[in-house]
């Protein structure tokens, strides 16, 4: 089992640990994956195939063994690649389930909070969902949160992007979510520019304990090719 050190969330450093099934699509550290500032090594490559059967989970993830204990607010950091991945430009099939913040995992387990890359004739954009428990009469559903700009597509430029993001619970609760280009591995003469800072409704319940980054369940027909990750950390 391969794992991939990130900050801190409490005193002890925090690993997340990869796993996958033995089909079609895959995860590796690889060099090729270094984002992020000069220093960064090694990245998480996530490898997807648009193959029907073989879109199966393929993640790595931190949790309560990595200091997570049903948190309330966190705060975190990550970037992400998404220069080498095919994916439809059509409504409705042109999003990627990218990472999903849970209470728990298995029966009762709640997600709370996803970040979906989502591509355009534009570029790429992230898009998040948010579980409302005020919704269907207090038993709750998705509804989107918001989204903003990414990157754009097939530029050199932009391969190597910071998302930095802060989230609260509450009722409402709020999410805020910046985004920086990195050249030559430092940031860009922009600087670092807020995505969107919106209220998340229906939150007054929400804890966090699992954090999952990869392919979950299936992803759309179309989508296809390494995404890298890379310098994930988490805190309070």
């Amino acid at each position: 089992m391969h794992r991939l050190q990130i900050a801190p969330l409490g005193a002890a450093a925090l690993f997340l640990a990869l796993a996958s099934t033995a089909a079609a699509n895959g995860l590796s550290v690889s060099a090729a994956a270094a984002l992020g500032p000069a220093s960064s090594q090694w990245g998480l490559r996530i490898d997807l195939v648009d193959a029907p059967g073989q879109r199966n989970p393929a993640w790595v993830v931190a949790g309560p063994a990595e200091g997570f204990s049903d948190e309330t607010t966190l705060a975190g950091t990550f970037f992400v690649d998404p220069q080498n991945v095919t994916m439809s430009t059509t409504p409705g099939v042109n999003s990627f389930q990218m990472i999903d913040f849970l209470d728990g995992v298995g029966p009762g387990g709640r997600v709370w909070l996803i970040f979906h890359l989502n591509r355009t004739a534009g570029g790429y954009f992230i898009n998040v969902w948010h579980w409302n428990r005020n919704l269907s009469g207090g038993s709750g559903g998705f509804q989107f949160s918001g989204g903003n700009f990414l990157a754009l597509a097939n530029n050199a430029n932009w391969h190597n992007n910071r998302v930095d993001f802060e989230w609260t619970a509450g009722d409402p609760g709020h999410l805020t979510l910046w985004r920086t280009r990195y050249l030559g591995g430092e940031p860009d003469a922009s600087g670092t520019i807020e995505m969107f800072s919106v209220d998340l409704p229906g939150m007054q319940d929400a804890t966090i304990n699992y954090v999952f980054a990869g392919m979950f369940t299936s992803h759309d027909p179309g989508t296809s090719g390494p995404l890298f990750l890379d310098e994930f950390s988490f805190h309070r």
